[in-house]
């Protein structure tokens, strides 16, 4: 009896040990599996999916600051000085940071000449390269800051395919020109803060720390100025943790890289807006009230409700919760909470001092946390100007994924050993696989993904509020015809202030690049007298009478057949002004 007992042990030992072998291994394979595949996604996207609303302006503004070193529209000039009507926020909201990279890619690429961008297909094609660029190094970032953390490849290479499983991220990283630079931007400063605190023998480190600061200041406060605040901070919190690290010592040379990576970033930004920084104060002030309060008016379709630009408190609680695949937010809200207990417990029983309570090695996490809700709470106390759901807070994605590979990791070394290990291993490649696949269907459209508890998306949630559908839509009208573009074709919902327009797509500055490609076989011909027209599905908004709906821009999410964009044929009276 006693030795088939042993016998029995023995075996289930080398089961255990066996599953303690593979399940790392296999979560890191789909880990790097999901990345490659949603990182390629995004990279074939960005040279088919069309152009938003913000890239024709941004383009304009880059001209702009090679002709006179102001990143301005050329509407805000009046016989070549800036119109004395231009709010003074206005002049200094936004950066040429990504706008010079974006340029380089199309120089490379042989889109552009050196000094001059251009709204064509392909110098569009290659800021998106750029721009996808930034958005994988993001969620490398992320991998390495969880690596360095946690000691553990697997859950480095886990929360960095799981930066991208969110589907946001894709999907915003093939066109939001003024908002994944930002937010890499700010992760890639958080990530070097990070790894600054943990000490070290690799003679490489303080210089890593220095570039990522040195690229994070560049790609966040270059692009968007009012960033200069959160990052501040930052740099608050990461002076607290470094003077409560019990390791200070041997961090001194990485603290100093942070210093170096910050300034040698602000200097650079400000030889870069070197007509901007000759009024500092009212550059860094001015930028910050635009920000909390930025001239648009309108609703947007949130929940099944018209939210208007001042929303509710649930406003970005609502998006966060039904964008974010939910095994990855329930493990971001299991991560944050142990970094919140590491906070508020107590290290050492002799002090209940702040100082003992930031002294725990995983303290650097609460840089993580602080991106993640630091901001979100500011602009909604505030009362912040926000809309299109979680573009401007797309910095929040990054810093999810971190804390919920910081809650990966406190699981597995939970439940790490024998069959529980692989019960923890299955649910950690679901919680990435899974949304992987859902965002895949949605492709290129990834950023329209809701998850099971978000309900149905149509006529609840906004879709394509920036028409980068119109692309695709205008290649289902026949080549032969006129098409009309965004027109009041659609109806508005009641008292809205956003007008509908009438006006030819070779008129449109987010369709007229690709003309030539308008044109698909077996579309539907319209009846006599009628006109087609291409419009985007904005607030949930149906054709008006007159319109039949034909071929419209679709894909599929869990068995709705989510409509984003329309391909119409109206009666002329449709669309009169």
């Amino acid at each position: 009896m006693l030795s088939r007992a042993s016998g029995t042990a023995s075996r289930n030992e080398v089961a255990n040990e066996r599953v303690m072998r593979w399940a790392p291994t296999a979560l890191g394979v789909v880990a790097g599996l999901v990345l490659v595949v949603l990182a390629g996604q995004a990279f074939l996207g960005a040279a088919q999916i069309g152009i938003s609303t913000d890239e024709p302006v941004h383009q304009a503004r880059m001209n702009q600051w090679f002709a006179n070193g102001w990143y301005l529209p050329p509407y805000f000039f009046d016989h070549g000085v800036i119109d004395p009507a231009i709010a003074t926020g206005r002049k200094h909201s936004y950066g040429a940071a990504f706008g010079i990279f974006g340029h380089v890619a199309a120089v490379i690429t042989g889109a552009e000449s050196w000094g001059t961008t251009e709204p064509t297909a392909a110098a569009y094609t290659a800021r998106g390269f750029a721009l996808v660029t930034l958005g994988l190094l993001g969620a490398l970032a992320v991998g390495y800051a969880l690596l360095v953390t946690t000691g553990r490849w697997v859950i480095g290479a886990w929360a960095a395919a799981a930066t991208f499983a969110i589907p946001l991220w894709v999907g915003y990283s093939m066109f939001a020109v003024k908002d994944i630079p930002v937010a890499t931007g700010w992760t890639l400063v958080t990530t070097g803060m990070i790894i600054a605190l943990v000490p070290t023998t690799r003679r490489l480190r303080p210089v890593t720390v220095t570039l990522l600061c040195f690229a994070g200041v560049w790609f966040s406060f270059g692009a968007r100025t009012a960033l200069w605040i959160p990052l501040a901070a930052s740099a608050i919190t990461f002076a607290f943790l470094v003077g409560c690290s019990p390791f200070r010592q041997r961090i001194a040379t990485s603290v100093r890289g942070v210093a170096i990576g910050l300034a040698s970033g602000l200097v650079a930004v400000a030889i870069l807006h070197y007509r901007n920084v000759a009024t500092p104060v009212e550059w860094l002030v001015s930028a910050v009230w635009t920000a909390g309060d930025f001239h648009w008016t309108g609703t947007t379709l949130t929940a099944g409700q018209l939210v208007s630009e001042k929303p509710p408190w649930w406003y970005i609680p609502a998006w966060l919760g039904g964008s974010t695949p939910l095994l990855v937010l329930l493990l971001s809200i299991i991560g944050t909470i142990l970094v919140a207990r590491l906070v508020l417990r107590r290290q050492h029983h002799t002090t209940g001092a702040l100082s003992d309570r930031l002294s725990h090695p995983h303290a650097g996490m609460l840089l993580w946390v602080q991106q993640a809700l630091l901001l979100p709470a500011v602009s909604t106390i505030g009362d912040a100007t926000m809309y299109a759901g979680l573009r401007q807070h797309l910095y929040i994605v990054p810093a999810l994924a971190a804390v919920a590979g910081f809650g990966a990791y406190c699981i597995v070394q939970r439940f790490g050993r024998g069959w529980p290990s692989a019960a923890v291993t299955v649910l950690l490649i679901l919680a990435i696989a899974v949304p992987a696949w859902e965002q895949s269907r949605l492709f290129p459209y990834n950023f329209v993904y809701k998850n099971v508890a978000a309900g149905p998306v149509n006529d609840r949630w906004e879709t394509d509020m920036h028409w980068v559908s119109a692309r695709e839509a205008l290649a289902r009208v026949p080549s032969d015809e006129s098409v009309r573009c965004y027109t009041n074709a659609v109806v508005q919902p009641p008292d809205d202030v956003v007008e509908a327009s009438v006006h030819w797509c070779d008129e449109d500055d987010q369709v007229r690049a690709f003309l030539d490609e308008q044109g698909s076989d077996g579309t539907p011909e319209r009846a006599p007298g009628q006109a087609w027209v291409i419009a985007r599905k904005y607030r949930g908004t149906p054709p008006a009478e007159g319109c039949v709906e034909h071929d419209n821009i679709t894909r599929p999410l869990r068995g709705e057949n989510v409509v984003i964009s329309y391909v119409l044929t109206c009666e002329p009276a449709a669309l009169q002004e």
